[in-house]
């Protein structure tokens, strides 16, 4: 029996006759030819939108790979951190590899159960990140759930068809931002105004400028709003990846999962947590006067404001965490592992669903239009987010896709002339 190709990612080559797609989401990514067979992948959308991404399995590992690697970190940087301080630091990168590894193992087992003779494509990570915005952000770019996958595969059994080309690992880096001239100088002001005046500091809330300035002027000066940029210098150093302290990023190796995790963890750790720890620990000194710091979300991915949290915590100050964006409302059986992250390391966290706060969207500033007929000079077409992988946080859907979503289907059936006031 012929053995079948299986693709796993956009973009990949699919010239071959025998080949079999990952899933139907990627199966309708790819333009359809005459050579291709019809329905011709594992999981179908239905299957799809059964995975549950918020499982007891998940929360155990991410607590015990926490309580395994704060030693370690504690060690190679010589401090003494809590558990619960490495935590909010630790927690989402620890969340973004354990979940893909989790869900792959259980659908590759599947595929091994239902078709053996399955060859998959060798994948290789290139990447070196700098910070946790990085990581996150860059997951919509390289290779990382394929190689994942990949990986998975190659462990559970599966033949690997050898790439020619592979690209060299980057192992060195830095972040020059362009900033104005007068960004760096502002900064400066701002941080100065704080170490007088010790302000409670709310970042990247939102709130638009005529809020900003109407908190500040009824709390004399003592509630600062501004955007990150104005607080915290994102530039980073020349940084070279230092490949043996991060061998040192394992547990102890009980299961597959484990397995998995150890193969990637130390290669895809942030260098905020590794060769730049000094530099982000040092600077959450500067601002450790500060006596309450809120945000839109930046708790989850902004290691500035991580750092500085951990420090303000353990000094019995105040962290508060608002909700950005809809996550979805968060009911028994279907949990959203951001709100769960914010809920445990904030202080405070106020949700789009809690009674004491209010929420409001871009469309809240506009006057509601009423319709009285059906005849409209213009149509507004406002598609859900576009996604051509999964995010392990919510289930691919046909919503999400580019090739299903209806909006697009519908602006596809319109006229031309119609088209052109969509």
């Amino acid at each position: 029996m012929k053995k079948k190709i299986l693709i796993i990612k956009n973009n990949d080559d699919i010239s071959k006759k025998n080949i079999i797609f990952y899933d139907e989401y990627l199966y309708y990514l790819y333009p359809k030819n005459k050579k291709m067979k019809k329905k011709n992948f594992f999981f179908s959308l239905k299957n799809l939108s059964k995975t549950k991404y918020n499982t007891i399995k998940l929360h155990n590992k991410i607590d015990t790979y926490r309580k395994e690697l704060s030693p370690k970190l504690n060690f190679i940087h010589k401090k003494k951190l809590k558990e619960k301080d490495w935590g909010l630091i630790l927690d989402n990168f620890l969340f973004q590899i354990i979940n893909p590894i989790i869900i792959e193992t259980n659908n590759f087992k599947k595929i091994l159960k239902k078709e053996k003779n399955i060859l998959i494509s060798e994948e290789s990570l290139n990447n070196f990140y700098l910070s946790m915005i990085e990581f996150s952000n860059s997951y919509h770019s390289d290779n990382r759930y394929a190689y994942i996958r990949y990986l998975i595969a190659k462990n559970l059994g599966f033949e690997v068809i050898k790439r020619v080309k592979r690209k060299n690992k980057i192992l060195k880096k830095n972040l020059l931002l362009k900033e104005s001239f007068y960004l760096p100088i502002f900064r400066n002001i701002v941080r100065f105004y704080i170490k007088i005046f010790k302000p409670n500091l709310f970042l990247n809330s939102y709130l638009g400028l005529k809020n900003t300035l109407i908190l500040f002027f009824k709390n004399f000066g003592q509630f600062i709003n501004i955007p990150s940029k104005y607080i915290f210098d994102y530039n980073v150093p020349y940084t070279k990846k230092d490949l043996k302290i991060r061998k040192l990023i394992k547990v102890k190796e009980r299961d597959f999962i484990d397995r998995i995790f150890n193969i990637i963890a130390g290669d895809v750790i942030p260098a905020s947590y590794i060769e730049n720890f000094k530099l982000y620990f040092s600077e959450s000194k500067k601002l450790s006067n500060l006596p309450s710091l809120g945000s839109g979300g930046s708790i989850m991915y902004d290691d500035m404001f991580k750092f500085l949290s951990v420090k303000l915590l353990n000094q019995k100050k105040k962290v508060i965490s608002l909700q950005h964006g809809f996550m979805g409302k968060e009911i028994k059986g279907r949990l959203i592992y951001d709100q769960i992250y914010q809920k445990k390391y904030s202080s405070k966290f106020l949700g789009w669903y809690d009674k004491e706060v209010t929420k409001e969207t871009i469309f809240d500033r506009y006057k509601k239009y009423k319709i009285k007929n059906f005849e409209q000079k213009n149509i507004l077409i406002y598609p859900s987010m576009f996604q051509d992988r999964p995010n392990y946080k919510n289930n691919l859907r046909a919503k999400y896709h580019p090739n299903l979503n209806s909006n697009y289907i519908f602006y596809d059936s319109l006229k031309q002339n119609i088209k052109r006031k969509v």
